[in-house]
């Protein structure tokens, strides 16, 4: 590797890292950053001999269950690179044995938060976790957040997940790039378990920390029930019922033996985490339903486009997926706005949705002709076939993009190519 090319690999190595940051704070993350947070209180005040280097221990095996997940995407990108097959970011969310698995991690954790019982040496105890229980535990809890933060994209993030995924790539870089990204998204435990002044900055535990509990498991309930919705995407309507009839089983199963053993006090903390929880569905079912579109959205293909730019329009394109949740959050914030929708009806731009919520090799590729390999991406197509790519991260640029396109376009456009020329970003 000349001095050139090894001065852009660092570079990138770099984006990995600062991606993989600010990857903790992206729509996706949140169940498992309310998880974090968990983790970061409980560690600030460990007291005791050996109090320090047990937190550090920790920060180290939260890190390496988050660089073991990464190594196993990294594992899969190799192989299917060598079988001439793409990847994309993200992709893993279109295969139900992966979302089903997810789907149970996050209710065990979920009960874990209620505490139904204890993660101990990764198996199903109650009680306390001795020190190399605590251990195992934050090495499940990497591997966990890792999991969950796969969805999603990041500003900057782009470039290294761009060079991992690469054909052109050797394994050592694609594993080094992905371990970027996993040595940024731990970050903030590392500094918590190696920096002890944090500790002054979070209040001692208390009754606060039993209600910031269940406000984690309500999280990582809600985090179940979308990763179900994503799931149904993916099965026939029996299979994903047998799994929700499995999910309330498991439930049920871990929840009955240890009211059945409590004590009065113990009973009445169960009733008000049930009721909580009650609440909490109730709410994101009441959540859930369908928002109200103000963009006539069309189904994105080659031969829509095409028509759409011969007929002297501009296309807005949005590459997304339903377990995309940074791209359902863009969409609802800056996009299915009756604004936007005025916008485009102004300067007669036509939405199109290119939806990867199940896998399609056709979107993936034209994804990658832009440099992209992550959801979301949008795309500004002119009507003389060029496009634009907006950066990454929310599409805080498309107004202005719009409204510097060319005027009276719809009278004088040329036939557009299908393939069209990329203009700069």
């Amino acid at each position: 590797m000349d001095s050139i090319a090894q001065q852009s690999f660092l570079m990138t190595l770099g984006a990995g890292v600062v991606g993989g940051l600010i990857l903790n704070v992206m729509p996706c993350v949140l169940p498992g950053l309310f998880f974090k947070v968990q983790r970061v209180i409980h560690q600030l005040h460990e007291e005791g001999e050996g109090a320090v280097a047990h937190r550090r221990a920790e920060g180290l095996a939260f890190l390496g269950g988050s660089l073991s997940a990464f190594s196993l995407f990294a594992l899969v990108v190799i192989l299917l690179r060598a079988s001439g097959q793409s990847f994309g970011w993200g992709m893993q969310m279109q295969s139900a044995p992966f979302v089903g698995g997810l789907m149970l991690m996050t209710l065990l954790f979920a009960l874990n938060a209620f505490e139904v019982f204890e993660l101990n040496l990764g198996v199903v105890q109650r009680g306390g976790a001795a020190d190399q229980g605590s251990l195992t535990s934050a090495y499940l809890e990497g591997v966990f957040i890792t999991l969950i933060s796969t969805p999603c994209s990041a500003p900057i993030l782009g470039t290294a997940i761009t060079a991992a995924l690469a054909s052109d790539g050797a394994w050592w870089e694609t594993v080094a790039l992905f371990w970027s990204i996993g040595l940024g998204l731990s970050i903030p435990v590392l500094l918590v378990s190696f920096t002890p002044i944090f500790a002054k900055l979070v209040p001692r535990p208390g009754e606060w920390t039993m209600h910031f509990k269940r406000l984690v498991g309500v999280s990582l309930v809600a985090a179940t029930l979308w990763l179900y919705t994503q799931y149904e995407n993916l099965v026939s309507k029996e299979q994903a019922h047998n799994a929700l009839y499995a999910l309330c089983a498991i439930s049920a199963a871990t929840l009955a033996p240890a009211m059945w053993r409590s004590s009065p006090n113990t009973l009445k903390r169960y009733a008000l985490n049930l009721i909580t929880l009650g609440l909490a569905v109730w709410s994101l079912v009441w959540a859930s339903r369908e928002p109200v579109e103000h963009l006539d959205w069309r189904p994105f293909n080659e031969a829509t486009l095409k028509q759409t730019l011969a007929g002297g329009r501009a296309a807005f394109v949005d590459f997304t997926a339903d377990w995309c949740q940074s791209c359902k959050a863009f969409e609802g914030v800056y996009l299915n706005k009756a604004g936007t929708a005025e916008l485009f009806r102004e300067h007669n731009v036509a939405p199109l949705k290119a939806d990867l919520t199940k896998n399609d090799d056709a979107l993936w590729a034209l994804l990658k002709t832009f440099g992209r390999d992550a959801l979301p991406t949008y795309i500004l197509y002119h009507a003389d076939g060029t496009a634009e790519v907006l950066p990454e991260g929310p599409p805080l640029t498309l107004r202005a993009r719009v409204m510097a396109l060319p005027q009276g376009a719809a009278q004088s456009a040329p036939q557009p190519a299908l393939t069209p020329k990329l203009s700069s970003p």
